[in-house]
């Protein structure tokens, strides 16, 4: 089970059948808004197990899932209304991490990775980017983030999360700079950090990065 951290969503694995998402805005009438089935016939080594650990990711309503020989991301699509699986990561596939039955985990300071401690094949690190572009998921000049979703500043441990409530938030280890309306960070040094970041909130909720300073360079 994992919350986000606006503590709005819950994610409950449901034994070897399912995972669910709850709204806990009313604490008293958790209510629950999909069911992720394990039924699909290449989740086979899902259904096979239990999985044991899971933390949502910062500002988003994203969580990963850790089982025994198994990894992946569950993310809530509030405007589709559905749960959809990410990032899965099985044995012998492309890219994978082989690992056995696992004992614990522990998130990295900045939430940028997550450490996996296995039986006997020692710790699987797991990179909190998601999709086959990491670069994806750095904040640029122009961007949109919508409630639930965030970005990384590239080249620092800095993240812009937007929760479900849409306050957004510059986090960092020991940096939680938040606001309802705007960031003006022009040239800024925080604990020896440098970024400029100026965002301002939309009347959806949404907020709309002006200004973004490390910006990843382009592909083109």
């Amino acid at each position: 089970m994992a919350i986000t951290d606006d503590d709005g969503y819950l994610f409950v694995g449901e034994g070897r059948d399912s995972i669910a998402v709850f709204s806990v805005e009313d604490r008293s009438n958790p209510r629950r808004l999909a069911t992720l089935e394990r039924s699909r016939a290449d989740d086979s080594h899902w259904s096979q197990n239990i999985c044991s650990f899971s933390d949502a990711r910062p500002g988003s309503l994203t969580v990963d899932v850790f089982c025994d020989r198994l990894a992946f991301s569950v993310r809530w699509d509030s405007e589709a209304g559905e749960l959809k699986s990410t990032d899965w990561s099985l044995p012998h596939a492309s890219q994978a991490v082989d690992f056995d039955l696992l004992e614990g985990f522990a998130v990295s300071p900045e939430d940028r990775h997550l450490y996996v401690s296995t039986r006997s094949d020692g710790i699987a690190i797991f990179a909190r980017d998601g999709g086959d572009d990491p670069s994806g998921s750095y904040c640029r000049d122009g961007d949109d983030v919508e409630s639930g979703s965030s970005c990384a500043i590239y080249d620092t441990p800095l993240t812009f999360d937007v929760d479900s409530r849409s306050t957004a938030c510059l986090r960092a280890s020991g940096i939680e700079l938040c606001s309802d309306a705007t960031h003006d960070w022009r040239g800024t040094e925080i604990d020896g950090i440098t970024f400029t970041f100026v965002g301002e909130k939309n009347e959806d909720g949404s907020w709309t990065i002006e200004d973004v300073e490390p910006e990843p360079r382009s592909n083109g």
